[in-house]
């Protein structure tokens, strides 16, 4: 059966009561808002030093042993998760395979496809389609405007109040659902007392609370950027008008132009006063929203209140079916004005900027603002000192001398490894592994090279956050998934200088289909068919394994074995070898193994890392490339007890991404 994650709010532990949010994996179909009973091993999330950016949002992750045992719960927030399961459950049986915009909209629900989502961004409208302050905004305006047809304006907000506290705890306090929220309820509350406040004033004190009850949302991407607009909206909208304000005043046509100018400056202010954020966390920034925008918040507009429509009025009225059939309709125009705009040039992608960078931008814009809020004044004044900001976060970089080091990263079931040589020059050592393909599903096919890999999701990011634009020396030991899954996206989105593969590798249908595509562009092919050095750098590089001699049974055993020599140290680096080819470079190049620090083989599988062969390494360090708990079980008890007995140093990337210095420098 397929294995299902949960993300549960743990209640007890072994009837010690104990309030934690965990990942629950299982391959039953659990219920959302329901409570359950069961056993499982549990083990604790660690936050990866060197890749995670972000504070772990869960504190473990447990896996189900035994069959999970229901029992009631009367708990408010169980009753909201099983009204929250209701109510999507509801939306589905009416508008089936349509119903992720409409869950999307009204519950912040995930579940759009991977494709619209990148349609989304690219488009620059993906904050229509989720729930944020402008949906509660709409939502204020529907309610309340219902509730006058029934009752005064004071009794109609009163009313309101704890109607959209409820749809805040079915969207599970979203952090620009809350600050909406507050600010609304902030500003009812001054409106009864006869005490006006400012919006600065709102926003800063929804600021407040939200951080006082929950620090950490300070880390929130959606908080941040949730505020930044809303600052644009009250403090950017320049005092610029293309007709005279009793033109404005007394002829409904210019004073629609006149919204629509002030709609479409707004959008392209608050895409701008965005982009150092969204090119720090996600290396994309879109001005396409400007155009998407225009035609975009009011097929949302529309979609929004449909949805709720469908949502509240029973299946078997004629009138539901009527709201599916416009809902439909709408949502049609929607994701075709969606693709429209996604293909507007105005937009980057996987282009991520360093913390110093997009500190760099901010001030830049911050700068821009003034100047067309007409603070010339005040924009001079501030042209040197802000000058000198930006040169400075723009030359640390340089400043700072490179570290040498080597970096074995933490990808699960799979190996990368990046090495930062003194001159600045980097390698990187195999690429990871997809989404969904393991070692026992080792061949990537056709199919498997658009797969989310773990290069896309981790490695960019992380390597635009360092400033690393480009790979110098790229090392692909073999082609099974688990090594090479992201290699099409890395050719995609970096310049690699030189490539070294193995002629059994050039063989295989990937190979081809990059070749075919032209996906390696400028980079030299070095083909591995003997034993070689290079020299990277001050560094060298030299190839052991396979030689020309050496005809193997299995791909895994025809690896790229490399050494690469410093100053001051050795590092080896494996592949997948077996104790076949171990055993082959023992008899043949047991002087050439001696090295300081070894990447274990094939992720500390029983049948790798041979007695004979860590004897003749002799490390005084190894790396094993697995994660803290995977279906094979690895690294091998086995494989432990033998490096123990060698009294080696042991580091496993389950524990975390392992960061070691080198002395790159010439012998």
């Amino acid at each position: 059966m397929e294995e299902k994650r949960y993300a549960i709010e743990l209640d007890s532990l072994a009837s010690y009561p104990l309030q934690e949010k965990i990942i629950l994996s299982t391959n039953e179909s659990l219920i959302p808002g329901r409570t359950y009973r069961l056993l499982a091993e549990i083990y604790p999330l660690t936050r990866d030093p060197i890749l995670d950016i972000y504070p772990n949002r869960y504190s473990a992750v447990a896996y189900q042993l035994g069959k999970a045992q229901e029992f009631p719960n009367l708990k408010v927030s169980a009753i909201i998760g099983r009204l929250r399961y209701e109510l999507l459950s509801s939306l589905d049986a009416k508008l089936g395979e349509d119903a992720d915009w409409a869950k999307a909209l009204l519950f912040g629900e995930s579940g759009l496809k991977q494709e619209y989502i990148t349609q989304l961004t690219g488009a620059g409208i993906i904050h229509l389609i989720v729930v944020s302050g402008m949906h509660i905004w709409f939502i204020y305006l529907i309610m309340v405007s219902l509730l006058r047809m029934f009752f005064k304006r004071e009794i109609a907000e009163f009313l309101f109040l704890p109607l959209i506290l409820l749809y805040a705890a079915l969207n599970n306090w979203a952090p620009s659902v809350t600050r909406s929220i507050i600010m609304i309820s902030v500003g009812i509350l001054a409106r009864w007392l006869q005490s006006p406040v400012s919006g600065a004033q709102t926003l800063a004190l929804s600021l407040f609370i939200i951080t006082l009850l929950s620090p950490l949302q300070l880390f929130n991407i959606g908080l941040q950027l949730s505020f930044v607009s809303v600052l644009v909206i009250f403090y950017g909208l320049p005092n610029f008008r293309l007709f005279s304000r009793d033109k404005i005043l007394n002829n409904p046509f210019y004073k629609v132009l006149n919204d629509l100018q002030d709609g479409i400056l707004l959008s392209a202010l608050i895409s701008i006063a965005i982009t150092p954020f969204t090119l720090y966390y996600f290396g994309t920034a879109s001005l396409n929203g400007i155009i998407g925008n225009t035609l975009g918040i009011p097929l949302s507009g529309i979609l929004l209140p449909l949805s709720f429509l469908v949502l509240i009025t029973p299946q078997s009225w004629y009138l539901t079916k009527i709201f599916v059939i416009v809902y439909r309709a709408v949502n049609i125009l929607w994701i075709r004005w969606m693709q429209f705009c996604y293909n507007l040039p105005f937009s980057l992608s996987a282009n991520y900027l360093s913390l110093f960078q997009a500190i760099a931008l901010a001030v830049i814009i911050l700068w821009g603002f003034f100047l067309i809020r007409g603070k010339f004044k005040f924009a001079l004044q501030a042209v040197i000192p802000m000058s000198l900001l930006v040169t400075g976060f723009m030359l640390i970089p340089t400043w700072q001398k490179p570290e040498a080091s080597v970096y074995i990263f933490n990808c699960g079931v799979g190996d990368c490894t990046l090495i930062r040589l003194a001159n600045g020059e980097t390698m990187l050592i195999d690429t990871g592994g997809t989404k969904k393909k393991g070692f026992a599903e080792n061949i990537l096919t056709k199919s498997d090279y658009s797969e989310e890999s773990w290069l896309s999701k981790n490695l960019l990011p992380w390597l635009g956050k360092k400033g690393i634009t480009k790979i110098d020396y790229l090392v692909l030991t073999h082609l099974h998934s688990d090594h090479c899954g992201g290699l099409i996206t890395l050719l995609n989105q970096k310049k690699i200088k030189h490539i070294f593969v193995s002629d059994e590798s050039t063989k295989q249908e990937l190979w081809n289909y990059a070749s075919k595509q032209k996906y390696f562009g400028t980079a030299q092919i070095h083909t591995v068919t003997d034993t070689c050095s290079f020299f990277t750098g001050k560094a060298k590089l030299k190839f052991l394994h396979p030689d020309k001699s050496y005809h193997p049974l299995n791909e895994n055993n025809s690896s790229l074995v490399c050494r690469l020599d410093t100053k001051k140290e050795r590092l080896l680096f494996t592949g997948d070898i077996e104790a076949e080819a171990e055993n082959y470079l023992v008899d043949n190049y047991a002087q050439e193994l001696k090295a300081d620090f070894l990447k274990i083989p094939h992720h500390g599988s029983r049948n790798s890392s041979s007695s004979e062969f860590l004897q003749a390494v002799n490390p005084q360090e190894v790396w094993i490339t697995a994660s803290s708990r995977n279906i094979y079980h690895f690294p091998h008890p086995e494989t432990i007890k033998r490096l123990q007995k060698q009294q080696t140093k042991i580091l496993i990337t389950g524990n975390g991404t392992i960061r070691k210095m080198i002395d790159s420098r010439s012998n």
